[in-house]
């Protein structure tokens, strides 16, 4: 029988972290999942961890990498072996409410959704937050055209409350993904996967290439550590920031969404604040000089060089920006 949904877990050095993970999945009231657990090299004995699951639940499948490939490659693999009408994804140290890909399901079959949206809790360990679960038939399913362009909007703005910015909040049919050929971009180049991932995924409903519906309740535990990679210091580099964004606007280009002038704005307002978000950091690190050269380097990209043309044509020029260095430095670059 085919699975309903598979769950993606990319599993590197989880620590005790990935047994309350694979807990909450094995123990999911969505009998026909599949839980795809991608073994990227850990050195710590997750794989073993994995291992012993897997010869416990049936419904765990295994998957090597021949190296370490980080998480975007990683969910790529379990793109490929994944077998499921749905996919969703969880990270190896978070977990989630036992209802959540039940709920989401049937949500989805309900409204006949390609992708469906849900909230997540963050929390810090070792804080423990309980979530209220409501029964599916208390929530109100949103959904619409408006609904959904404020959503890619405050995507590809960053200001957003829902999280349309992660994945791990999301279950998308497959056949959708594959028709559209959307897939992980190698997180060694770039940072920020799951942006660029789900701006792809809107950007095709934005332009009417499926469903999408909102389920308006937290199923997802996001546990934030302190020693994670993306609360590490040198996670927010200049290049890989500069190469995300490069990303970003080669999919507006070549979509043809740039063409309407409030995307086009929204992503060149969100490009200029990023790139000067890991400016700032690399400045305080590494020093001005180590940093206005790695600003140097991002220049040759022709997207991020229109985005910048389109910040300073658009937006006020007494803004912050204009009072340092880096803002300086970007305008030079347009002239």
């Amino acid at each position: 029988m085919q699975p309903k949904v598979s769950v993606i877990v990319p599993v590197y050095n989880a620590g005790s972290h990935l047994y309350r993970c694979l807990e909450t999945l094995t123990h999911q009231t969505l009998n026909e999942l599949e839980i795809i657990l991608v073994l990227d090299c850990p050195t710590d004995g997750s794989e073993r961890v994995a291992e012993e699951y897997a010869q416990q639940y049936a419904n765990i499948k295994l998957v090597y990498n021949p190296e370490n490939l980080h998480i975007g490659e990683s969910r790529n693999r379990g793109l490929e072996a994944a077998t499921g009408e749905y996919i969703g994804f969880a990270d190896n140290d978070d977990y989630q409410e036992l209802r959540m890909f039940e709920d989401m399901y049937k949500a989805a079959k309900q409204k006949d959704a390609d992708v469906v949206l849900v909230d997540s809790m963050d929390i810090r360990p070792p804080q423990e937050n309980v979530i209220q679960l409501k029964e599916p038939d208390q929530l109100n399913i949103v959904e619409g055209k408006e609904f959904l362009q404020n959503c890619f909007f405050a995507l590809l703005s960053g200001n957003y409350t829902l999280r349309v910015g992660m994945v791990h909040s999301h279950i998308f049919r497959r056949e959708f993904l594959e028709r559209f050929r959307i897939k992980f971009y190698d997180t060694k180049q770039i940072i920020g996967e799951d942006l660029l991932f789900n701006v792809q995924i809107y950007g095709n409903l934005y332009q009417g290439g499926g469903k999408f519906i909102y389920l308006p309740q937290a199923y997802y535990y996001y546990v934030i550590h302190p020693e994670s990679l993306s609360h590490k210091a040198g996670y927010f580099r200049l290049d890989t920031t500069g190469k995300l964004f490069e990303k970003i606007g080669e999919y507006l280009e070549q979509s043809g969404l740039i063409q309407e002038s409030s995307i086009a704005d929204l992503f060149a307002g969100r490009m200029i604040s990023s790139i000067y978000s890991a400016w700032s950091r690399e400045t305080l690190e590494q020093g001005p000089l180590y940093a206005l050269r790695k600003l140097g380097k991002i220049r040759g990209s022709q997207v991020i060089r229109r985005g910048i043309k389109r910040y300073n044509k658009v937006y006020n020029p007494a803004l912050p920006l204009k009072k340092n260095i880096c803002g300086v430095f970007l305008r030079l670059l347009c002239i």
